[in-house]
């Protein structure tokens, strides 16, 4: 009685009349309305609201690294004396070890970005778990899974190409990788003598070189930006040519796809909790040998029983084979279910 009071306190008494049920609906609707407002942006311009807010902490994570993680490495004319690309690492050849290092800090954190994007979109594990195990006529088909993967990754390559692109525009990560002397440093007239001078300076003066590479950095960073807006744009305007909903139809079901997706969650939450919680108060129930507490706590590998039917942990599938003995007085799961369902449709 307590579980069924937790369930119609999360989902609402079990017996109304059809005027209050449409009410409780609908507040129910609204609510979960001004949530996704909330998390999704507001209206059309979501999308867009959610991509910006992508790319400005980008950015501002790009331009915090420059400030405080990056510090070229230092060179001087002498040192690059029968310098090979065997030896990176080693002190003369710090202009091999400079590419390295500016490549590092322009494409490492977009690559990192890449695979966050990815394995954070539901899209992706929902595409690919199971996938190999599911029954055969409920498969996707190549193409259809290959149109979702390429979504999720199109997607997740926004944050990338805003750090390569701004990076670009800095100048300070590809100046670095391109330049052999970085700094003004070893020449007759240069402003430091050595690179412990040049370290010891707070602001380093760059050499004429390493302008140079950062400027032409900054004409590919801009061709970088004003091309992936234009292609980004053209892909999204064909996409949408295509779609085989009108415009208010796609919103409609964009609203309950979210809509599904959230109550599907609160209810398998909920019959979770309920199902557990019989399952380990008629363990609980009894004294029980030690060789059943081992049983139930050796660590579980999914499987199923005789029936095909999937079995959640040791405790579950003793409790099973305990009701179908008819040793313990233990509620039929069945009725669990039909309790929940009618809860469920609010009946």
């Amino acid at each position: 009685m307590q579980a069924k009071s937790e369930i119609e306190e999360a989902v609402g008494p079990s017996s109304r009349s059809p005027i209050t049920n449409v009410s409780y609906l609908h507040g129910k609707v609204m609510g979960f309305s001004s949530l996704a407002k909330k998390f999704y942006g507001v209206g059309d311009y979501a999308g867009t609201v959610f991509f910006s807010i992508i790319i400005t902490s980008t950015v501002a994570l790009q331009q915090l690294t420059t400030k405080l993680g990056f510090r070229c490495p230092c060179v001087n004319s002498k040192q690059m004396v029968n310098c090979t690309t065997e030896e990176l690492g080693n002190a003369k050849c710090s202009a091999t070890l400079n590419y390295a290092y500016g490549l590092s800090f322009m494409l490492a954190p977009a690559i990192g970005f890449f695979v966050f994007g990815v394995a954070a979109n539901p899209k992706m594990w929902k595409s690919i778990t199971g996938i190999l195990k599911k029954v055969q006529q409920h498969r996707r088909s190549v193409e259809q899974v290959s149109w979702t993967l390429l979504g999720v990754f199109g997607k997740a390559m926004i944050s990338p190409i805003s750090w390569i692109a701004m990076a670009m525009i800095d100048g300070h990560y590809y100046a670095c990788a391109v330049t052999q002397l970085p700094y003004d440093v070893g020449q007759p007239n240069s402003m430091y003598a050595s690179c412990n001078k040049m370290a010891a300076a707070k602001t380093p003066i760059m050499s004429d070189e390493f302008h140079s590479n950062r400027n032409f950095s900054q004409i590919i960073g801009w061709i970088l930006i004003c091309g992936t807006l234009l292609l980004g744009l053209t892909i999204y305007g064909v996409s949408q040519c295509i779609l085989p909903l009108t415009y208010y139809h796609a919103k409609y079901y964009k609203y309950y796809r979210m809509a599904e997706e959230a109550e599907f969650d609160q209810e398998m939450e909920m019959k979770a909790h309920h199902e557990a919680e019989r399952n380990v108060r008629a363990f609980m129930d009894k004294r029980r040998a030690k060789a059943l507490w081992d049983k139930i706590a050796t660590v579980y590998s999914f499987h199923r029983d005789k029936k095909k039917l999937a079995l959640y942990s040791y405790l579950h599938q003793w409790v099973l084979e305990e009701k179908s003995k008819g040793i313990e007085d233990i509620p039929d799961i069945s009725d669990c279910e039909d309790e929940l369902t009618h809860l469920m449709h609010f009946s």
